[in-house]
């Protein structure tokens, strides 16, 4: 994560101060995340190394087929993570709300599990997007997913490098993103991606 979005109690970020100077390198994921770090721990020794991604994705956990879901000759709007207020998953809702009845053949599915499920299956119903509107859960089989979507959204407030656009665009998902202070900017290129 990018560390000012998560600060760290205050004797963790002592102890980074004292530490990060003797560290061979400290790897950040970003260039706001180095940027950072040297400010912080002016004699750290940083280095930018994005996260990797792996393709095709493994298959784990439990199993949830995209198939089962509406019509598949509608379109598919997908955003995966963890159901927490960092996310912004209600927002995407809300604005997806005011975008159902120019883009009628479009659904929105949500795939993830946290606190905020019940939150957005009221928001849902509020909405009466009932069966516009899919949260499956966890699924482990994610690569299906992102095979028999359409196009990917990130909503979130804050990230560090999220691996889930990688992951949507190496199955050749265009992307649509919040302008989180960073990572989003790191790997999409406006109007390419």
């Amino acid at each position: 994560i990018y560390p000012p979005a998560m600060p760290l109690a205050w004797h963790w970020d002592w102890l980074r101060k004292i530490t990060y100077p003797s560290a061979k390198k400290v790897v950040m994921q970003t260039e706001q995340g180095l940027e950072w770090l040297y400010q912080t721990c002016p004699k750290a020794n940083g280095k930018i190394i994005a996260n990797p991604v792996l393709y095709p994705l493994p298959a784990d956990g439990k199993q949830i087929e995209s198939e089962t879901l509406p019509d598949p000759i509608r379109y598919r709007l997908l955003a995966v993570g963890r159901l927490e207020p960092q996310k912004q998953f209600a927002d995407l809702i809300l604005a997806f709300s005011q975008l159902e009845l120019i883009f009628p053949h479009w659904d929105l599915i949500i795939l993830g599990e946290g606190s905020e499920r019940t939150h957005l299956e009221f928001l849902i119903a509020e909405t009466g997007l009932m069966d516009r509107v899919l949260l499956p859960g966890r699924v482990g089989n994610i690569a299906d997913w992102y095979n028999r979507s359409d196009l990917y959204v990130m909503s979130s407030n804050f990230e560090g490098f999220p691996n889930v656009i990688l992951e949507a665009m190496s199955h050749g998902l265009p992307v649509v993103s919040f302008d989180c202070k960073t990572g989003p900017r790191d790997i999409i290129r406006h109007n390419i991606d």
